[in-house]
């Protein structure tokens, strides 16, 4: 089971009503056959596919401008965090759209013909109190592109036109998107505004008449084919009948000349005919626990395998555009915790120098947080040796008196007292 962002288009139109709290919108979804992202869609899944649109969200990120005006919308806007288990670390995606709108229940599913494709149209609605500004973008625009979301539930690789046709999916969202995002429903699917206009009954008078007569010439053509498809088997029944007849009248005028012969070719013929049903049933089976169904021929089998094959290989591309991504997130992640670990040695030493060298040299990778709290101490003990250098230098010298010996005593009081 897989999920897909297929582009549309969004534009909108009002019937006039367009008070209160909501906003009708149209909105064209989607288009039958190829598109842009090289994924197909036929009218049939499109038609099994049509009421799970009913009651999905429309989603929406609001771009601002530097005085905090709505600008445009973005696209699909989403976050990956590491979150701590007991099992590791797990990757959990945040998405950032917010919901603007609905396609409500009512929202009238139907087709409509554009530049000579069957687009899927629906009516929505757009909440003007709690859009963010939403409301305002659509209102100042002709039409907004749109990206819709789906489950895809079955699809198969078609490999001469190097497309995935996808044959059964559901609906779960549609997300408006900016100008400067690329469309992918050849331009066409959008969502606008409904223009208060006296001919809008008119027109919807002129959609359903449309839809009434492609309808009844879809009938029309079911039962022509199922008229060809009688006259087809009559006319492979007879030839069955014809085929028979002639074999019957050569056998007949045959068996009698060679008895022998026959018998011979009959026997070696079940032989071989026993030999590769055998090896036919072994490697039918075999591939029906790969394959999941028992075919009903080998090449069968190699048609079904191919299309595995293929429908696995865009898979692969898909999970490794993803794990790149995550690769990418895990080293900005890694050299976030990195400069962390960087900031709280250095405070460690408060040393009052550039380390902005020694710091990319962690950053790149040239050298350990070992190293570099090896070297910040080795520089702080420099720091701390020159301070008791310069200390010792200011301290005041002792002043030492030498006597000379030979010097004569001065006898005290003239020497009264001896």
């Amino acid at each position: 089971m897989k999920f897909s962002k297929v582009p549309c288009d969004m534009s909108v139109y009002s019937i006039g009503n367009d008070e209160g709290n909501l906003m009708k919108v149209k909105i064209v979804v989607m288009h039958e056959k190829k598109n842009r992202n090289r994924t197909s869609f036929s009218m049939e899944a499109i038609e099994k596919a049509k009421e799970s649109i009913k009651n999905v969200p429309i989603l929406a990120y609001i771009l601002r401008d530097t005085e905090g005006n709505v600008s445009d919308f973005d696209e699909h806007n989403m976050e990956m965090r590491l979150k701590d288990s007991k099992d590791g670390f797990e990757i959990e995606t945040y998405y950032q759209e917010k919901p603007v709108g609905v396609i409500p229940e009512s929202c009238n599913p139907r087709y409509e013909e554009i530049n000579g494709i069957n687009h899927l149209v629906v009516d929505g609605y757009i909440w003007k109190s709690y859009s963010n500004g939403a409301d305002k973008i659509i209102k100042s625009s002709d039409s907004k592109g749109l990206s819709m979301e789906i489950e895809v539930l079955e699809g198969n690789y078609i490999e001469e036109d190097d497309i995935y046709d996808i044959t059964d999916f559901r609906f779960l969202g549609v997300t408006c998107l900016g100008d400067h995002v690329e469309q992918g429903m050849n331009g066409t699917a959008s969502i606008s505004r409904y223009s208060a206009s006296a001919n809008y009954k008119k027109a919807l008078e002129d959609i359903y008449k449309e839809i009434y007569n492609l309808e009844r010439k879809e009938d029309s053509t079911v039962e022509d084919v199922k008229k060809e498809e009688v006259v087809v088997e009559e006319t492979e029944i007879v030839e069955e009948v014809t085929e028979e007849f002639v074999s019957e009248e050569v056998i007949e005028e045959t068996v009698e000349e060679n008895i022998e012969e026959t018998q011979q070719v009959e026997e070696v013929t079940e032989e071989v005919t026993v030999e590769e049903e055998v090896v036919n049933e072994f490697y039918l089976e075999c591939f029906a626990s790969i394959l999941d169904e028992v075919p009903e021929t080998l090449d069968e089998v190699v048609e079904k395998i191919s299309d595995k094959f293929k429908a696995l290989n865009i898979e692969l591309q898909y999970a490794n555009a993803q794990i790149e991504e995550l690769a990418k997130f895990k080293a900005e992640k890694d050299l976030e915790v990195l400069k962390t670990n960087v900031e709280e040695i250095a405070n460690k030493f408060a040393l009052d120098m550039d380390l902005t060298e020694l710091k990319e040299k962690v950053y790149s990778n040239e050298m350990t947080l070992e190293v570099f709290e090896r070297e910040l101490k080795v520089l702080f003990a420099e720091k701390v040796m020159e301070e008791k250098i310069k200390y010792s230098a200011k301290e005041e010298t002792t002043k030492i008196i030498v006597k000379d010996i030979n010097e004569p005593k001065v006898k005290p009081y003239g020497g009264i007292l001896g």
